[in-house]
């Protein structure tokens, strides 16, 4: 079975494909698991774990997207994410702490 692709993927956050968002997360693209990332969010499966994972994905728009929805999520740990090696990532880490106050 082929990996999904970016439109797939956010289509299947529209219709509740969950099985086809969480195979996005292992895509060799890193949009397509910034997509499942903000997919999951939308079926109200992104869990802590899931997000923390992402926050230490070797691409940076997809360790930026764990950080934005990470603002919801109290439980993560974004401590970490304020020394990523990308500004860009720990700006929107810094944001996302002070969502959490």
């Amino acid at each position: 079975m082929s990996e999904p692709d970016r439109r797939a993927v956010a289509v299947a956050g529209h219709t509740g494909d969950a099985t086809t968002v969480r195979s996005g997360l292992a895509s060799g693209d890193p949009a397509v698991r910034a997509i499942a990332l903000g997919s999951l969010e939308r079926l109200g499966e992104l869990d802590d774990a899931t997000i923390e994972t992402a926050l230490r994905d070797p691409e940076v728009t997809v360790r930026r997207r764990a950080a934005e929805l990470a603002a919801t999520h109290r439980g993560v740990d974004l401590l970490p994410g304020l020394h990523d090696p990308d500004d860009r990532v720990v700006e929107v880490v810094a944001w996302a702490c002070g969502e959490h106050e």
